[in-house]
This record gives C-alpha cells, structure tokens and sequence, in this order.
C-alpha cells in the first residue's frame, strides 16, 4: 500500500488539470482524511507552486461547517501535499447531472443558503472565492454543503496571480468584471452563485454559447432570461436577478444580504401558500370552523352539557357490558390473518440523484445549522 508519511493512500477520489485529490487514512491519528497534490509535470512551473500555497494559506484562516477544513500542509519527495477533511456525498455537479432535470424551488434556497453561509464567513474573513460553482459545492450524505477547492481564490487587496492579464476560473460562472480582467471583489462570488441558483432552478446557466468568446459577451452584455416557474414567487425571482446585475454596484452589498433576500422571500412564500390552502378548504370544514367560532353563544354551551352528559353515559354502559361479557379466545386462523405491521426502511439517497435527507434550517432561522429538508414530491 502507498504511504505518504503518516498516510496510507486507499483510493484516488478525483483528478484535473491541475491536481489530484486521495482519499488517505492518519496511521497518527487513527481518521480519514483527504490529500490533494499537485501533477508531477506542475512541480517546476513557480505558478502552479504558488497558487497551491496560496490556497492552503486561504484554507488555514477559515474554520466554518460549509467550508472544507484545512489540517496541514506538507512536503515530501519534492512535491507539496494538502491534507484535508474528508467529505464522502456528491458534488452539486455530480446532482444535477443525475437528475438530468431542474431542482425545486424550496431545496435549492435551502442549499443556496448554505452556501451563501459559508461564503459570507469567507469574505468577513477577508477572502474571496473567485471560483464558485456545482462541481466545487459537495453535499455530504448528511445534507451539509461544503464549500471546496479554493485554488484560485484570493485574498482582499492582495495582487493578483495571474499577472499577464489572463483570466482564471469557469467561463459559464464567472461575473462580467472577472472577465474584463478585473480583480473583483465579494460581489463577483455573488454573482457566481446567483448563476448556480439560476442552473438549480432553470436546469440550465443563464448563458450558453458555440465559443468562448460569445460566451463571454453574453456574460457581459446581455440580460438573463426571465424564469417562468410554477411557484416561483416575484420577489425570490427578483432577488435573483438583482444578484445577476452586471455592475456590482447594482447587485446585493454582501452575500449575507442575497441570503436574507432569499430567506424572506421563502418565509412570505410559505406564509401564502398556507393562505392559499386555507382559501381552498372544502365548504363542510369551513362551516364547522364558523359553528366553531360561535362557541360562546349560551345556547351552545347549554347543548355542548346535554351532548357530553349523552356521551358520557354510553361510555360507561359500554364498558360495563364489555366487563360482563367475555371476548372469546382468537383461533390459529384468526392470528395467521391477523395483518402484520410493515417495516419501514429508509436508504440513503446520494449517488442517485436523489436530495440527502439533511440540508438547513428553516428560512426564518438565524443560525446555518443543518436540519431537515424536504424531500421533493415529485420528480422534475
């Protein structure tokens, strides 16, 4: 088996352009972990070197449950290894490719939220993602999203890493002022994850070109198409292309702001379609809710005595009857049809497609603790 210092290597969990990700076991500390390192062929390009640094530099300031966690940083046979939480689940990516169809509108503000979370910690923290996106979003078998692969990510009013003018990150996600060649700032992540959103909702980005180049334009210059969902409120809709406003300037001040857009939006949401329910309810239940609410009338109450005297005595002639007669003894037949009570199984859904069963508060909740999410009704 390889071993990497204290890490023994059991499997390769994913590999790029750039790097690859193993899944290890600490022989130290007896716990899984994950160690990402660099290509052998990027070792002597000082760039490369430099951008890996630089986000483990990144990934030491920042402790918070939606954002990966850094343990140590390392060298050995020339190479420069990460070691890091392991996170087992799926990538948004990976999700919505299995479904092969949109996410509904409640589970995709609930996953959203968590994500603006731990961006909003990020950026109080001085550092900026530049790279938000489905496939560097994981969502555990719990339900908790994690914030993942912050290699391009930059620190607020330090210099740039790519000094020749190139730009870094993915085209369909990028915000305009990221591909003017701008450094961008919080609101450049803003608009990277209004785009996911979007994708969540629409099962689609905003923005789809035959070239780079016209991709580019369109992520600049034009406007988004106007969401047409059933059940899409105006405000959450609004809130969403606000995000996506070309000029920073016009878009939200924070991420946090974005989030209690959307948290608000979801609360009215909520808050009308129990109206709308209640508005639908059929016409016997709304006539004993309006007998209901005439319950201190005196003629009610003196029927309401009678009723229950009533009641009460054929309760008690029931029960001595029940005492006097015996129940015969159940024959063999009678226990082998008696029906017997399903067992109910409930299996993981990640792999599938499926939601995990686990992913954030309710909207109006403070605090981006992992509670239930609802399972989607029907398929999309």
């Amino acid at each position: 088996m390889v071993r990497i210092g204290p890490y023994q290597i059991i499997e390769l969990l994913g590999e790029g352009g750039v790097g690859r990700v193993h899944a290890a076991f600490d022989t130290v500390l007896e716990r899984e972990v994950a160690i990402k390192s660099l290509r052998p062929e990027l070792l002597n390009d000082k760039s490369f070197l430099e951008r890996f640094r630089n986000e483990a530099t990144h990934l030491a300031r920042l402790n918070h449950p939606n954002i990966t966690t850094l343990h140590s940083l390392f060298s050995e046979d020339h190479n420069l290894y990460m070691v890091m939480e392991l996170v087992r689940g799926q990538s948004l990516d990976e999700l919505l490719r299995a479904r092969g169809a949109r996410i509904g509108i409640t589970d995709s503000v609930a996953l959203i939220t968590q994500v603006a979370e731990g961006l909003a910690y990020a950026h109080a923290m001085g550092v900026i993602h530049r790279d938000i996106k489905p496939a560097n979003l994981m969502i555990t078998d719990t339900g908790l999203v994690k914030i993942m692969d912050f290699g391009i990510a930059r620190a607020r009013g330090s210099q740039r890493l790519t000094r020749d003018g190139g730009i870094v990150g993915t085209l369909p996600y990028m915000a305009p002022e990221q591909l003017r060649g701008e450094p961008g700032d919080e609101r450049s992540d803003l608009y990277s994850l209004a785009i996911v959103l979007y994708e969540m909702l629409a099962g689609q980005v905003p923005f789809a070109a035959s070239t780079d180049y016209a991709l580019m334009q369109a992520q600049i210059h034009a406007r988004p198409p106007r969401l047409c969902l059933p059940g899409l409120g105006a405000d959450v809709e609004s809130a969403l292309l606000r995000a996506l406003a070309k000029k920073p300037e016009r878009r939200f001040d924070s991420v946090q702001a974005f989030r209690d857009a959307l948290r608000t939006s979801a609360l009215g949401h909520e808050t009308s379609s129990a109206g709308q329910r209640r508005a639908r309810m059929p016409r016997p239940t709304a006539i004993a809710m309006r007998r209901l609410a005439r319950i201190g009338h005196p003629t009610f109450r003196r029927f309401a005595v009678i009723a229950g005297a009533v009641v009460l005595a054929a309760s008690l002639l029931g029960l001595v009857a029940r005492m006097l007669v015996p129940s015969p003894a159940p024959s063999s037949l009678d226990l082998l049809a008696a029906p017997k009570t399903p067992s109910v199984e409930r299996a993981a859904a990640t792999g599938s497609g499926r939601l995990p069963p686990a992913i954030i508060p309710p909207p109006q909740m403070a605090r981006p603790q992992p509670a239930v999410l609802e399972r989607e009704r029907h398929a999309h």
